[in-house]
Order: structure tokens, then sequence, then C-alpha cells
């Protein structure tokens, strides 16, 4: 980042951070209303070896949660960054990357240890966060700054 853009970061968010405080500070409770978050995991719903099919539920979807692909022997099939097969799939795995060769049928799918459901952020006000963020900077501070 080149001096002249940090410099103009710099002179718009310490006055805003300012102005943040001030207006938390005349309001009380001012409260910030943060969108909830999307999960977008694509997770194994069932498998079955012997017809070789698998049923993967996308997570953001509402509308059509699941949706089931056959996996053949064109199929490549990567199980934790190795080359798998359909007996090493198990049901809540989550679906890294795929593609489709046809509506139903999968050319390739790389499966891995399904990540953790994101987490609501519970509701605080914006003097409580800006309070918090400077007590954090105030001990980065200190800690830098060595013993006293």
């Amino acid at each position: 980042m080149s001096s002249f853009r940090f410099l103009c970061t710099v002179a718009f968010f310490v006055p805003a951070l300012f102005f943040a405080e001030a207006t938390a500070k005349a309001a009380g409770t001012l409260t910030i209303k943060l969108p909830p978050p999307i999960d977008t995991r694509i997770l194994i719903k069932s498998v079955d070896a012997k017809s070789g099919t698998i049923t993967v539920r996308y997570m953001r979807d509402a509308g059509q949660p699941s949706r089931t692909y056959i996996i053949d022997g064109g199929t490549v099939l990567t199980v934790s960054n190795v080359t798998g097969t359909i007996n090493q799939i198990r049901v809540g795995m989550q679906v890294r990357s795929y593609v489709e060769r046809d509506d139903v049928a999968l050319d390739s799918i790389d499966l891995g240890i399904a990540d953790p459901a994101p987490v609501v952020p519970k509701k605080s006000s914006l003097a409580e966060q800006i309070q918090s963020a400077s007590t954090s900077s105030s001990q980065i501070l200190r800690t830098m700054s060595g013993p006293s």
C-alpha cells in the first residue's frame, strides 16, 4: 500500500472512530444491527455405496436444500487431499469443491472434514464495542512498551 493511500485511510478512520465514540457516549445504548451470518457449507447428507450415489445438503439454500449425485468410474474423488473411493465418504463431511458432468453425475469432487457452522454474533451496544476495542489496544500498547 502506498504511503499516500495509508495516510488517506488513517485520516478518514481516526476521526470516524472519535465521532463514533462521542455518538455512543451521547446516545448511551446505541446498538449496531448486524446481518445474520450465511452458512455456505455443502454437507454430505447420505451415501449409498451400492448404487454409487451421494446426497448433499446446501446449507445456504432454503428452497431445495438437498440434491442427489451419481459417483461412477469417471468421477475423480478426493477425500482429505488424497485420492479416495466412495466407501471413504462419511455422512457429515463437507464438500470443498465439485464439478458436475451433467445434472446428475459428478466429474470430480473434493471432500474434507466439515467446518463448524458460523456463529451468530451476540448483540452489543456500540459503546461496549468501543470500550472493548480501546481496552484491547491499551493492553497491546502496554505489552509492547515492556514492564513499567
